[in-house]
């Protein structure tokens, strides 16, 4: 924690598990179950796409970006740094794949 703005684990902590951790569940399930959600919708840079995909494509660059942030605070890397940053660009890489664009379409 020495070269982060922050004194603890916690307030990363919380962002770590309501980004990372519950919005995915929520988009995950909104993607097998269709929820309309307003503010989801508000927030949709593709308008004709349904908005729980825009928002896996939103959780695939949260990842890489705290992934490289958090390379770049503790200035090492390690194994499970690159599985976690595989993931990100993963979940990029399914999402943008023209099926699941297609089933997503509005």
């Amino acid at each position: 924690m020495e070269r982060s703005p922050f004194p603890s684990f916690l307030i990363p902590g919380i962002i770590l598990l309501l980004v990372l951790g519950v919005m995915p569940v929520l988009i995950g399930i909104s993607l097998l179950r269709r929820h309309h959600w307003g503010l989801g919708e508000r927030l949709n840079l593709y308008p004709d796409r349904y908005w729980a995909w825009t928002f896996s494509l939103y959780t695939g660059f949260a990842l890489i970006i705290w992934i490289m942030v958090q390379v770049y605070w503790i200035q090492d890397v390690s194994i499970i740094h690159l599985v976690y940053f595989a993931w990100g660009v993963g979940i990029q890489v399914v999402t943008l794949l023209p099926g699941v664009q297609q089933r997503y379409s509005k």
